[in-house]
């Protein structure tokens, strides 16, 4: 109580994957009393990871695919009255894409009765530090397989590629037809894609897994539940400064 305490980052630092809570940087808890000032210098940066790509949806496992990673947050404020003043870069990570899921169709005899199948997309990888891992495209030896997520951008200079989709073409990393799944983006990671087929389809061959939905993204600053923390920015934060909780 009493002493004043500064934390002074003129770095770059990264964070742990895995879990929105997980900061680059923390604080620390104080007495009441003490006056806590953290200062990102013009050449300091705090990145949250970017999340891993989800899991393609495959004939001979889940038919749907899975969720993408979280992102990691930059700063975890756990001492009230701790003031900030940002003269770099706090930044978010950011969640990871979907995986596409399964698709299986087998027309009717009257149009041939071939099978068509195809494993799903891998998502894409989330934008941060470090950045997220996109996931290979399923391939089981008896479909199609799915393309793969592109890995994500390192810092906060590229984004997240989006979950692929299964279908005949389906890709990661891709978006904008009803083979893939979204594009990443700064502000989340792609849904993955179910695949589609036309034409007219026996019901009992028809199965379709559900594409991955984009996995959370976490904050730039986070504060433990309770506390006030006095933002200055002179310079650049990307994502949320009200979250709370700290790990």
């Amino acid at each position: 109580s009493g002493s004043k305490v500064r934390i002074h980052v003129n770095k770059t630092i990264g964070s742990a994957v895995g879990n929105v809570n997980n900061c680059a940087v923390r604080t620390g808890s104080f007495e009441t009393g003490t006056i806590m000032t953290v200062e990102v210098g013009s050449s300091g940066a705090i990145y949250g990871a970017g999340g891993n790509g989800g899991e393609a949806g495959t004939s001979d496992g889940d038919k749907d695919g899975d969720n993408g990673g979280s992102g990691s947050s930059g700063l975890g404020v756990q001492f009230s009255g701790t003031t900030v003043i940002n003269n770099g870069v706090i930044s978010a990570g950011y969640g990871g894409g979907g995986g596409g899921g399964y698709r299986k169709v087998e027309r009717e005899e009257m149009f041939g009765g071939p099978v068509y199948a195809a494993s799903g997309g891998g998502g894409g990888g989330g934008q941060g530090l470090p950045a997220g891992e996109g996931i290979d495209g399923g391939s089981d030896g008896t479909t199609t397989a799915g393309g793969n997520g592109g890995n994500g951008g390192e810092n906060s200079q590229a984004h997240g590629g989006g979950g692929g989709g299964g279908g005949s073409n389906g890709t990661g990393g891709e978006g904008g037809n009803n083979n893939d799944g979204g594009n990443g983006t700064s502000s989340s990671g792609g849904n993955g894609a179910s695949g589609t087929h036309t034409g007219s389809i026996e019901g009992e061959n028809n199965v379709t897994g559900s594409g991955g939905s984009g996995g959370s993204n976490g904050a730039a600053i986070r504060r433990t539940s309770g506390i006030t923390v006095n933002i200055t920015n002179n310079a650049t934060i990307t994502g949320s400064q009200t979250a709370t909780g700290v790990s």
